[in-house]
């Protein structure tokens, strides 16, 4: 699946990973810049520009969150 498919509220995923709502601004903002998240397309309705309600799931945040939920590799002994 396209990470372009997977959105996600701002506040259900820091309710999700259980994040105070104060730090959490940040941690969007860190994940943004990291180009995991990104926000939605902004829309225009009613001659008004609507804050997006939703971010995205960028292609390198996929593959950062399929590599942080790989099982370990197992270490060869010698």
């Amino acid at each position: 699946m396209p990470a372009s498919f997977l959105f996600y509220r701002p506040m259900d995923l820091l309710r999700r990973a259980a994040i105070p709502e104060g730090d959490g601004e940040i941690l969007l903002d860190n994940l943004q810049r990291l180009g995991i998240l990104r926000l939605d397309t902004p829309q225009l309705e009613d001659g008004e520009i609507q804050a997006p309600d939703y971010m995205q799931l960028t292609e390198l945040g996929l593959r950062v969150l399929k590599t942080c939920n790989e099982p370990p590799a197992a270490r060869s002994s010698g």
